[in-house]
């Protein structure tokens, strides 16, 4: 067994075994005193620099072009790292890294729009979706649904394009350009 997985165990043993020798009081006095409890340990780790194997990966859709011209999903994967913001009274939260951006520009999409025929994007562009729902379609025939709350980061800049099937109410969406796109090493 792995230290790491040892050291859980060993955690949630002591947390559980306290709160059931220690504790007096209703069920929700001893959840309360455990939340508190796990949420120290994870500040005291992050503090420590011990958060980074397990920090949370977030996950983004990409539509891209190949060189023959043809557009494909495909996920980035946008590492994290847990970080205090507020202090110990907050948990900490996952950050990214920095990415360069050069534009944001805030879109309303008007309902009634269905279908936005095949295009292009001008930039590599980053669409943050506050409201509605969009149904892309790529030149290989696949077809993803994106609901308000998702990002897309959008990189067919040439080719065939993708379409776009809009829910038929107004949309909020956010246009980020990002002229490296996610990569941090490119140049």
């Amino acid at each position: 067994m792995s230290q790491t997985c040892q050291r859980r165990k060993w955690l949630a043993y002591s947390i559980t075994s306290s709160a059931e020798r220690g504790s007096t009081g209703t069920r929700s006095n001893r959840r309360a005193w455990l939340t508190t409890s796990l949420d120290r340990y994870i500040s005291l780790r992050v503090r420590l620099g011990l958060l980074v194997a397990g920090d949370p990966m977030l996950k983004c859709l990409r539509i891209y072009s190949t060189p023959d011209g043809e557009s494909h999903f495909d996920e980035v994967e946008i590492p994290t790292t847990a970080r205090p913001i507020f202090g110990d009274k907050v948990p900490p939260f996952a950050l990214s890294a920095l990415y360069p951006a050069s534009d944001v520009r805030f879109t309303h999409i008007p309902g009634g729009i269905r279908e936005v025929s095949w295009h292009t994007v001008p930039a590599r562009t980053l669409t943050v979706r506050l409201n509605g729902s969009v149904d892309y379609e790529t030149s290989d025939g696949e077809i993803r649904h994106v609901s308000a709350g998702s990002f897309v980061l959008i990189e067919d800049t040439f080719g065939k394009g993708h379409l776009s099937r809009h829910s038929p109410d107004d949309q909020i969406v956010l246009w980020i350009t990002l002229p490296k796109g996610l990569d941090l090493s490119a140049k």
